[in-house]
């Protein structure tokens, strides 16, 4: 038998107006009381809001958009499949786009689902940024928070360039993604790469733009002195270097070493299989606060720095040089 607002006054005792109200996030005319009241029956009966319906009365739907990363990990999808369990049991949606959607197709997807809150795992661009504006969505921009001087991506960078030292390689080279090329968090992991060589006293790197296609890759592989330590911006771009070298008779890591980030099932798929950065971090102590996220314009922060491993596989070893 479906639960309605009726039942929820009912036995709340409380109108109908009362939770509706409240329910739909414009209860501030109510008491604490009245309001946890509400929302307690509420949750206690099993009601679910009609998602039109909702939509209707507060301007905005019950769904979080979300913009995923390039290459989505296999950490990073587990996180968001516990994110989509906890928002159903809120009676919220979770709705994951493509990071290479234009703000044309934004504004529309916006236009016509009116989330409630929009999560940028990728680079956001001016254009899309603006759209989210006009349109009054509230966003946290994870990408941009996360690539902060001394924030994750930053310290990835750093954790690659100590690795490879550790593996006693002085010639470092980083090697960027060209599908990534206006990325903040490409941008951030070389920024810290570049930091932390500096801060061990290592020559500055040489900076390489990396095709995901192996084979246009070669005259960057024969341009590298022998034993290069390469940082890469991801696994897909360490795995292209990998394949480009094999392709003209080098291999790793008895001619280079290469690290990659993101721990995707990529990095256990090549020969040999790929060092690499792992993030983990917990999504679920985030829920409250971005649910608590008035329903405004705006550019929130509510993210902390995950944990990161560096997971040394057969691209890197010790005494390479």
């Amino acid at each position: 038998m479906t639960v309605t607002s009726t039942d929820v006054a009912r036995a709340a005792g409380v109108s109908r107006t009362t939770v509706s109200y409240i329910l739909n996030g414009k209860g501030e005319q109510f008491t604490e009381k009245t309001r946890k009241l509400v929302k307690k029956t509420a949750k206690d009966l099993g009601y679910r809001p009609v998602a039109a319906a909702q939509t209707l009365a507060r301007g905005s739907s019950n769904v979080i958009l979300t913009l995923i990363p390039l290459s989505p990990n296999v950490e990073f999808m587990a996180m968001m499949s516990q994110l989509a369990q906890r928002l159903s049991k809120e009676s919220q949606t979770l709705l994951m786009m493509p990071p290479a959607v234009s703000a044309k197709d934004l504004e529309y997807t916006v236009q016509t689902v009116r989330p409630r809150l929009f999560l940028a795992e990728t680079h956001l661009t001016p254009a899309q940024r603006k759209v989210l504006k006009k349109a009054k969505t509230p966003f946290v921009d994870v990408a941009a928070e996360t690539s902060r001087k001394g924030g994750m991506n930053w310290r990835i960078g750093q954790l690659q360039a100590e690795h490879l030292s550790a593996c006693g390689i002085t010639q470092l080279v980083y090697a960027r993604l060209s599908t990534a090329e206006n990325d903040v968090i490409q941008k951030a992991r070389q920024a810290g790469f570049f930091a932390k060589c500096d801060e061990l006293g290592l020559p500055k790197p040489v900076t390489v733009t990396v095709n995901p296609q192996s084979d246009l890759n070669i005259d960057i592989m024969r341009s590298l002195k022998k034993h290069a330590g390469i940082a890469c911006y991801n696994d897909d771009t360490a795995a292209a270097m990998l394949g480009a070298g094999h392709l003209i008779g080098l291999s790793a890591p008895d001619d280079f070493a290469i690290i990659g980030v993101d721990n995707t099932t990529i990095a256990l798929q090549t020969d040999p299989q790929l060092s690499t950065i792992a993030t983990k971090g917990e999504i679920l102590p985030l829920i409250d606060t971005l649910l608590s996220i008035p329903e405004n314009s705006g550019d929130y922060t509510t993210c902390k720095n995950p944990n990161l491993t560096v997971i040394t596989r057969g691209t890197t070893k010790s005494g390479l040089a």
